[in-house]
């Protein structure tokens, strides 16, 4: 572990702001942590991915902590495995070898019907050699008999034996194959059942449809929704492609495409800067809002979250959610019916990366505002003169209305101001173009609020923090 001096924040954050700050350190545990606070004399500030932070200064009297601790486990009743994935390899290993049994079963009958058809090509074969026989003797004892329809009859009959014995061949090569296909099975079973018994596991939990999993602080959120995934686990599909850290995730509630974070959030571990006491917190405790927590309030900046416990749905129990019309659309083009977590996982991906900037080509943090929400009457009132108005209800009765559509009717979609702007394809993302400040970035966020303020009435909130 380096504490680095007069250190650029330049590539921790994804506008690519190059802020400087007094000094910067990367902890990976919580022993890095306590080694750092007990030395450090500097106030300071907790750095995730940098994806929803704006720099507006440089930072000469701050140190910078960066969450880099890792790690994917999978829980089970508060207790870990024997490792982070051997509960689900034998769900997946069992039903893999359930279906390798069901396949080892068509193929016997398979080959027990190939056998009665062999069976049967046999005796016809011995009868027509048989008659061959003998008319070949008759042949001999009355050559002078011969005559045409007799020569055609032993003619037609040598056919017939040629015919079955090509039948024969072809069964034999048949069944040669189904035994192939069936050595190969046994073989994949028994390489199956090796793996399932070299997992010794214990367990006298009763079954469920969900599992927990606990993930480190610092861990990448697409990389730990990719992980998800890839072990079939689901819940958290749809919020593929957000940029940011595991550890942030909660303190912004993170969500899109109709899921948030709190919808599989089961608690969290954290470190209090003060006092370097570990606290549990419940969905309760963080008091989790629409992008939203008790991290960016009452709480902000007083502690490191060190781990994050997700509740996700074991294969055969997703809850898939395709409300929205652009996972809809996308999955009609791919032409996929009958979507898995992968599918929606990959849709979300596209969506994103057809409307959001990479942030390693064009600097940028995402969306820079909050969807506001209005009253009812608010909104019926504002739907008389815009009439193609964005809103959606909510729980609250209240509606949702689109930030990036307030943007654009305001007409500041694409609009650039110098080295910086609003993006071209999505109005709800302010980008630098390269070099920009952030103070530029920060009074351009400020003119658009205005302009939608004068416009609508409406109060836009933004979703990024500016330091």
């Amino acid at each position: 572990m380096t504490i680095y001096n007069n250190y650029s924040l330049k590539k921790h954050n994804t506008f690519g702001i190059d802020a400087t700050a007094a000094a910067f350190v990367e902890i990976k545990s919580i022993n890095d942590l306590e080694a750092v606070l007990k030395t450090n004399k500097l106030p300071i500030y907790l750095l995730g991915g940098g994806s929803n932070i704006l720099f507006t200064k440089d930072f000469y009297d701050v140190l910078f902590i960066k969450n880099a601790i890792s790690g994917i486990k999978i829980v089970k009743n508060g207790f870990y495995t024997e490792g982070s994935l051997l509960e689900l390899k034998i769900q997946n290993l069992e039903l893999s070898i359930a279906d390798l049994v069901k396949k080892t079963k068509d193929l016997q009958l398979e080959i027990a019907h190939l056998e009665l058809e062999i069976s049967d090509l046999k005796t016809v074969k011995n009868n027509t050699e048989l008659t061959l026989e003998n008319d070949s003797k008759l042949i001999k004892n009355k050559a002078e008999l011969i005559n045409k329809n007799e020569l055609n009859l032993i003619k037609n009959k040598a056919e017939l034996i040629s015919k079955k014995d090509l039948e024969f061949i072809k069964k034999n090569g048949e069944l040669l194959n189904k035994n192939e296909g069936l050595k190969a099975i046994n073989l994949e079973l028994i390489d199956k059942n090796k793996a399932l018994n070299l997992i010794n596991l214990e367990s006298n939990t009763a079954h469920s449809n969900n599992i927990i999993v606990e993930f480190g602080g610092g861990e990448s959120w697409h990389d730990a929704v990719l992980w998800a995934v890839e072990n079939d686990l689901g819940g958290i599909e749809n919020m593929s492609l957000i940029p940011g850290t595991i550890g942030a995730a909660p303190i912004q509630n993170i969500g899109a495409y109709g899921v948030e974070l709190k919808n599989v959030f089961h608690k969290l571990e954290a470190v209090n800067l003060q006092t370097l006491e570990n606290q549990t917190f419940t969905a309760e405790d963080c008091q989790f809002g629409y992008r939203d927590s008790i991290f960016k309030n009452a709480l902000k900046g007083q502690y490191l979250i060190t781990k994050v416990y997700l509740t996700l749905t074991l294969p055969k129990y997703h809850r898939l959610n395709v409300n929205y019309g652009d996972i809809q659309k996308t999955l009609a083009e791919n032409g996929t019916a009958n979507p898995t977590i992968r599918d929606i996982s990959n849709a979300v991906i596209a969506i994103r990366q057809s409307k959001l900037p990479d942030p390693a080509v064009i600097g940028n943090a995402g969306s820079f505002f909050k969807n506001p929400e209005i009253s009812l009457p608010q909104f019926n009132e504002l739907k008389n003169k815009f009439p193609s108005i964005v809103g959606y209800p909510t729980a609250n009765n209240t509606v949702k209305v689109a930030a990036g559509w307030l943007i654009e009717t305001a007409g500041w979609k694409g609009k650039r101001v110098g080295s910086v702007g609003v993006h071209e394809r999505q109005a709800l993302v302010l980008v630098n173009y390269g070099g920009g400040k952030g103070l530029e970035i920060k009074a351009l966020a400020e003119n658009i609020q205005t302009a939608v303020f004068d416009l609508f009435g409406i109060e836009l909130i933004m979703e990024v923090n500016w330091l």
